[in-house]
């Protein structure tokens, strides 16, 4: 009796020095990266389970990269962009042997290059589910399979590693040391460490973390989507109708807006004459290029140059600027433009002096899909 009593109390012991093992196990590879990356991933696995909702961008339901863009503006107050393109463009492309757990994870679908899902590098995964035991996995917002909603996943399944693009690092020693030193702690004070704590279990609002990305990280987001435009042609800025070039609405136009870096847009527009449906069609061709910013992740300035030919031989530039604002994928635009057009044919005949005609000012507004 004494023997199964020394028996019984030494595997009671085992197990709970087992049980010990792996819980340190987890918390030393948590505490061997950074303070902050161990905040993204602690917030990050709080929202395991969270369902996915298209668009998605809070814990009543996510996509994939309304997932990753509430965990960094909201888990580290990092002013990440909402959309996965945007994500991409930002960060920091590197190889998998320099991956650490925090960095971003992208899959693109037949068309290369596309990014069609965004998660969170983790690690390898040392938890419960034998499943994924032993294996480098990546936590994110699923759509389809036999687990959706937020989920860890691992690397090696086949359709991840179909599918699979590259890594991108956000967190780099610039952007903590940005982290660390922005206005939280100043605004809270003796309790911004219980606030951080807090924010672990309990999400809130992010007017801060877009009020930082607003003072520190212009021009992060971009201008990238598609379309529909409208504008407006009058001889001058006077909204009296002697100005206006008939009818109101003078063209319209569907454009392609894509984005160099951080800063820079390029867009190319087909657009028709509104007067097309009484007189001869008139299309037109045109390119353009720009700069912009972003404030408050929904705001976006802009100024603008172009080109665009016009099938009734008339070619025009133009110089302007305007805003966008972006609302999740929904995009308004309004914007300004000064044009200055030419008749080639007159110029050909006539000479350049004879076929530049009078400039004229545009208004323009549409609506768009951000990419």
């Amino acid at each position: 009796m004494k023997n199964k009593r020394i028996i019984f109390f030494s595997f009671f012991i085992f197990m709970m020095m087992a049980k010990n093992v792996f819980a340190d196990t987890e918390d030393f590879f948590l505490a061997s990266i950074s303070d902050t990356r161990k905040q993204l991933l602690e917030y990050a696995l709080t929202f395991q389970g969270v369902p996915y909702v298209w668009g998605g961008t809070s814990p009543k339901g996510f996509d994939c990269s309304g997932f990753v863009y509430y965990v960094f503006n909201n888990g580290i107050h990092y002013p990440l962009s909402r959309v996965s393109g945007e994500q991409y463009a930002v960060c920091v492309k590197i190889d998998e042997k320099d991956r650490e757990p925090g960095d971003l994870v992208f899959f693109t679908e037949l068309n290369p290059g596309k990014i069609s899902h965004v998660g969170i590098y983790y690690g390898l995964y040392i938890g419960n589910d034998q499943r994924l035991y032993g294996k480098e996995v990546f936590l994110s917002a699923v759509s389809e399979g036999p687990r959706t909603g937020i989920a860890l996943a691992a690397l090696d399944e086949n359709y991840w590693k179909k599918h699979f693009l590259g890594y991108g690092r956000i967190l780099n020693g610039e952007s903590e040391r940005y982290i660390a030193s922005a206005d939280i702690d100043k605004t809270y004070g003796d309790k911004a460490k219980e606030y951080k704590v807090a924010k672990m279990r309990k999400p809130s609002p992010s007017f801060q973390n877009n009020w930082l990305g607003f003072a520190g990280l212009p021009g992060v987001y971009g201008r990238r989507g598609v379309y529909l435009s409208a504008d407006m042609e009058m001889e001058k800025l006077d909204f009296s109708s002697e100005y206006f070039t008939s009818p109101y609405i003078n063209n319209i136009y569907i454009s392609y807006i894509g984005g160099i870096g951080r800063y820079f847009f390029y867009g190319a527009k087909v657009g028709i004459n509104t007067m097309a449906f009484s007189q001869t069609p008139v299309f037109s061709f045109g390119l353009e290029g720009g700069l912009n910013f972003s404030i408050l992740n929904v705001l976006l300035p802009y100024i603008e140059a172009g080109a665009a030919y016009k099938t009734n031989k008339n070619v025009e530039l133009k110089v302007g600027g305007g805003f966008d604002i972006k609302i999740s994928r929904l995009i308004v635009k309004l914007g300004y433009d000064y044009n200055f057009p030419f008749d080639i044919e007159t110029i050909k005949e006539e000479g350049f002096s004879n076929g530049k005609k009078t400039n004229f000012h545009s208004l323009s507004f549409g609506i768009g899909y951000a990419l």
